[in-house]
């Protein structure tokens, strides 16, 4: 229970906002549903003798989220000596940075006969820096939260990185002392640690060894600030990194605070097949991993790109695949969501045990999957005096759920906004939203 003082009567909203002043009132899907399309239930009134408890039927919708949700994805092209400012919005942007042009194993030349001549190494120079700076700081104005892989490649291209692995040190230890990912750490989600092979997608590359890329990560881990986040593309370098079996993995819990316990997944084949073309070793074991990693990291990525291949295999129906996205706590996904979901309904056959998303049901499977990604709080019940003396205290209490595959990972702030006649009383609260977790009920 908490209380509030002030010294007029005014109606209450309970709202939380995010630590880089976004406020996501819609979080709490208070919503009255007159569609007929939404909400399992009317919202109700119960009027007792001393207060009113408000009760809420969930708001079926897509909810736009920080950090969460689709992601609005910038291939970032570069250039030594001249790098452009981008422009770009969304709940979270994705930037696909290419440091291409200063690897040597992207920047050669081919002649007609086909022949490939390495080109030259450089370092990371200051206009590519004060381009990717202007361009974050147009996100932090337009209210977007951002997230960045660093890669080599764009195109496929075998061996793009630079001539030795000290120079991708070297360019990663450049982006640490640049201080760019530290300024904007208010708004950066997490950071893929990308860099080798093609696509950044760690295969296909000189250094695309289990060894090199826990080299990489442990790298990256020093290079982004903590607590945020660092996400490896397959479970095995992990289990590298921290020194154990990766048939071990599903025992693993990371201490609290560690870096360890900062380390996701960003699953570029997911769905494509019974090991997500190659992500998993023992889709069993490592979703179990995911599974605990990731209430304080980031699980995402992005759907196969050949749904006749995935066909051929069951993890992609919906039966198989939403129990996997509560288990792992799907955070995000960048918009290729199978369209073949649209032709499922949703509904009691695809419940998962401890989750009412009964409101949804008649609803599209992609629906579903589309507004579950992340966080989803849904204000069930608030409880409310009639009367508050003025200047006296106002005492209330409310029931949030969180019926979205994941929790807020990025620490929050919380806040009470009290409203009346547009004069807004606010005052800062002690919760944490990010042990809101997937499934869980929360009254205070």
């Amino acid at each position: 229970m908490k209380k509030v003082k002030f010294n007029f009567l005014i109606a209450l909203l309970l709202i939380a906002s995010l630590f880089c002043e976004i406020f996501f009132t819609a979080c709490f899907n208070d919503k009255p549903d007159n569609s007929g399309n939404g909400g399992s239930d009317k919202n109700e009134v119960i009027e007792q003798k001393d207060n009113r408890i408000f009760k809420f039927a969930e708001y079926v919708g897509t909810i736009s989220n920080p950090g969460i949700g689709y992601t609005a994805t910038d291939w970032y092209h570069t250039k030594v000596g001249e790098t452009s400012v981008h422009y770009k919005q969304g709940d979270i942007v994705l930037f696909f940075v290419d440091l291409g042009p200063f690897s040597a194993g992207s920047n050669g030349i081919k002649d007609d006969a086909g022949n490939y001549t390495e080109g030259v190494d450089y370092d990371l120079d200051e206009p590519f820096f004060n381009a990717l700076r202007a361009s974050f700081e147009n996100c932090r104005n337009n209210g977007s939260t951002i997230a960045v892989r660093f890669r080599y490649d764009e195109n496929g291209k075998s061996n793009p990185e630079p001539k030795t692995f000290e120079q991708v040190l070297k360019h990663v230890s450049q982006i640490k002392e640049s201080g760019i990912l530290e300024d904007y750490k208010d708004i950066l989600m997490f950071v893929e640690s990308g860099f080798v092979g093609q696509w950044g997608e760690q295969h296909g590359g000189k250094y695309t060894t289990v060894d090199y890329k826990a080299r990489l990560l442990e790298a990256m881990l020093d290079c982004v600030p903590s607590p945020i986040p660092v996400t490896v593309r397959t479970p095995d370098i992990f289990a590298k990194y921290v020194g154990i079996e990766r048939n071990k993995l599903a025992e693993y819990v990371a201490e609290e605070g560690s870096d360890a316990s900062r380390v996701g997944l960003y699953n570029d084949g997911y769905m494509g097949s019974n090991s997500d073309l190659g992500t998993y070793a023992n889709r069993e074991i490592e979703t179990q991993w995911l599974g605990n990693q990731t209430f304080t990291s980031y699980f995402g990525g992005e759907f196969s790109g050949n749904i006749d291949f995935a066909k051929k295999y069951d993890n992609y129906l919906p039966e198989n695949c939403i129990p996997e996205m509560y288990k792992t706590h799907l955070s995000y996904i960048n918009g290729n969501i199978f369209q073949l979901y649209k032709d499922y309904t949703f509904d009691k056959n695809y419940d998962v045990e401890g989750y009412d998303n009964s409101a949804y049901y008649g609803q599209t499977v992609f629906q579903f999957i589309r507004d579950h990604l992340g966080y989803r709080l849904v204000l069930k019940e608030s409880n409310v005096p009639n009367s508050v003396a003025q200047g006296g205290n106002l005492k209330f209490s409310f029931k949030i759920t969180n019926n979205g595959f994941a929790n807020p990972i990025k620490k929050q702030k919380c806040e009470i906004i009290l409203e009346k006649d547009g004069k807004f009383i606010t005052t800062k609260v002690e919760l944490d939203p990010t042990k809101w977790y997937s499934g869980d009920s929360v009254t205070s």
